[in-house]
């Protein structure tokens, strides 16, 4: 009886065990983590990396909810970001695809835009953003030094002029260089200086704009 007992006993406690462990990996964890963009971790993300601290990125990159990305040198992104958490940029950070950023990004040197912007969440700019690709703001942009919204550069490949739509609101203490197109369909606070060849179109009616569908990718 008691070989019996121990014979059912021992694949119920196995069982248990194997339960126990898949509902720990099931759950989520609910720890922020912090990624610096070093060697490690751009090669983990699929990226390439050079001996100059460059950072290339054509594929998709998620970053979660609660976590943190720091970018100390130069990444490049051919491909696309969707941001739920933090980004903090202290080196050179170009966006050539769509970055889709319902967290915050924290500029702290240089952010170059070519590609497409959708912000719902928070952009704070400490140095220096340039843009000759398109931004379409529905959350909050805070611009502390200075934004350069640029007509089609000789180095540009995207083939077209710098345009911000604003459905949001844009925050200025500072400089904003507008030599393309600033289309404004809400709230602009300007506490600094705006210059521009061209008048920033404003309208309290804003255009029917599809929404794309951007796609989610799980963290590398």
């Amino acid at each position: 009886y008691h070989i019996f007992l121990k014979w059912i006993l021992k694949p119920v406690f196995l069982i248990a065990i194997v339960a126990v462990a898949m509902i720990g990996v099931m759950v989520p964890s609910a720890f922020a983590v912090d990624y610096t963009l070093d060697e490690t971790f751009c090669t983990q993300i699929g990226g390439s990396y050079t001996q100059d601290r460059i950072c290339t990125l054509y594929g998709l990159l998620t970053v979660n909810a609660g976590n943190t990305l720091t970018i100390p040198a130069m990444f490049i992104v051919e491909g696309n970001i969707n941001n739920d958490g933090t980004i903090i940029n202290y080196g050179v950070f170009g966006s050539k695809g769509t970055l889709t950023n319902n967290g915050s990004i924290n500029n702290e040197a240089y952010f170059s835009n070519t590609g497409i912007i959708h912000n719902y969440g928070t952009i704070s700019n400490e140095k220096e953003f340039g843009n000759t690709g398109d931004v379409h703001n529905y959350g909050t942009i805070i611009n502390n030094e200075i934004i350069k919204n640029l007509l089609l550069q000789s180095w540009d490949v995207s083939g077209k002029d710098g345009v911000i739509n604003n459905y949001g609101t844009i925050i200025n203490n500072e400089i904003i260089k507008n030599l393309a197109t600033i289309n404004n369909y809400a709230i602009i606070e300007n506490i600094g200086t705006i210059t521009d060849n061209d008048p920033i179109e404003s309208t309290l009616t804003p255009p029917v704009v599809e929404e794309q569908s951007v796609p989610v990718v799980e963290e590398q």
